[in-house]
C-alpha cells in the first residue's frame, strides 16, 4: 500500500469545526424527526437513523473537545436509535413478504396481516421514543449549546492536532475487527456458518453485524474528518458504503428467515430467493474482504495490515 502525499492541514480551530458539525447535524435530525412523525414510513425512518448516526459520528470526533449537557451525549443518542431498531427490521420484513418473490411463492394473507400488525405495533413505540420528553430535552439541550458552547480545547488549538490521530485509531480498529478473519461457508441448506467451527452460525452473524455498524460509524466520521483536513475519501467511503451494503444485505436475510421459522410454512421459490439474496451478498463481502480494509487505510496513512487468504 503506497501512502498519499504529504500535505498541511488546514489550520481550522477544533471548535470551530465542533461547533459547525454538531450544530448541522442536530439541525439535520430536528428535520428527519419532524418528517419521520408526519409521514411514518420506511423512507423517512431511514432518514431518522442516519441523521442520528451522523450525530453520533460528530460527537465520536469532537466529544473530547467540548463540554456538552449531560442530556446530550452519545448515550442518549444510541438510546433513541435503538428503540428503532425494530420498527426498521419490520420493514424489511414488510418489503419482503410483499415483494413479487413473495407473490410468486403464495405467501399466506395471515402471514403479511401478522407482519402488517407488528409494523403497527412496532411504529407505535417508535413514535413514542421520538416524541418523549427525555428526547425533545435532548435536541433542547444541543441548541442552547450551540448559542452558548464550551470547550475543552484551547482557542488555538487546530484539527491537525487532534483529529488525524483519532482517525486513525478508528480505522485501525476497523481494520483489525475480528469479523475480517472469519473463514465463511454455506451449509447444505445455504445458511453462512463459520468454516472453522469456532463459532455458530449467530455468532457468525453477530461478528459481521458488528463490523458493518463500524464501518458505517467510520463511514459518517470521515464525512466530517476528510473535508476538513484535505483528504480525498471518495475511493474509501465507496468502499465503506460496499460493505455496509453486503454486510446489510446479510442481516437483512438473516431477519427475514428468523421471521419465516416462526410463521407458517412459505414457499420453496421464496426460500430459494432468500438463499439467492444471501449467496450474492456472501460473494460480495467476500470480494471486499480480500482488501482488508486498505482503501481505509490508505486514506488515513495507517501502515497496512495482513492481508486476508
Amino acid at each position: 500500500m503506497t501512502a498519499p502525499a504529504e500535505h498541511t492541514v488546514p489550520p481550522i480551530a477544533t471548535a470551530d469545526a465542533a461547533l459547525v458539525a454538531i450544530a448541522e447535524r442536530r439541525q439535520a435530525l430536528k428535520r428527519a424527526r419532524k418528517r419521520f412523525l408526519a409521514e411514518r414510513d420506511a423512507d423517512a425512518l431511514h432518514d431518522l437513523r442516519v441523521a442520528i448516526r451522523r450525530l453520533r459520528a460528530a460527537l465520536s470526533l469532537f466529544e473530547p473537545a467540548v463540554v456538552l449537557p449531560r442530556r446530550c451525549r452519545d448515550r442518549q443518542l444510541w438510546q433513541v436509535g435503538r428503540r428503532l431498531a425494530d420498527l426498521r427490521d419490520r420493514d424489511v420484513l414488510r418489503s419482503a413478504v410483499t415483494s413479487d418473490a413473495a407473490a410468486a411463492a403464495g405467501i399466506a394473507a395471515d402471514l403479511i396481516e401478522d407482519v402488517e400488525s407488528g409494523r403497527r405495533d412496532a411504529l407505535a413505540k417508535a413514535e413514542r421514543a421520538s416524541r418523549r420528553r427525555r428526547t425533545r430535552r435532548m435536541l433542547r439541550g444541543f441548541a442552547r449549546w450551540e448559542r452558548r458552547p464550551r470547550f475543552h480545547v484551547e482557542p488555538g488549538e487546530t484539527i491537525g492536532t487532534a483529529l488525524p490521530p483519532l482517525v486513525r485509531a478508528h480505522a485501525g480498529a476497523f481494520a483489525s475487527h475480528p469479523a475480517w478473519a472469519l473463514k465463511l461457508r454455506r451449509d447444505a441448506a445455504g445458511r453462512i456458518e463459520d468454516a472453522e467451527g469456532a463459532l455458530d452460525p449467530d455468532g457468525v452473524l453477530n461478528s459481521l453485524h458488528a463490523l458493518r455498524r463500524r464501518a458505517k460509524r467510520l463511514r459518517y466520521e470521515l464525512e466530517i474528518a476528510a473535508p476538513l483536513l484535505g483528504w480525498d475519501e471518495e475511493r474509501a467511503m465507496t468502499y465503506l458504503r460496499d460493505i455496509q451494503d453486503a454486510l446489510g444485505e446479510l442481516q437483512d436475510v438473516r431477519v427475514i428467515e428468523a421471521a419465516l421459522d416462526s410463521a407458517e410454512p412459505v414457499g420453496d421459490g421464496f426460500r430459494h430467493w432468500l438463499t439467492e439474496r444471501r449467496y450474492q451478498a456472501l460473494e460480495q463481502w467476500r470480494r471486499l474482504r480480500r482488501k482488508r480494509a486498505e482503501p481505509v487505510l490508505a486514506l488515513v496513512q495507517w501502515s497496512a495490515l495482513p492481508g486476508a487468504d
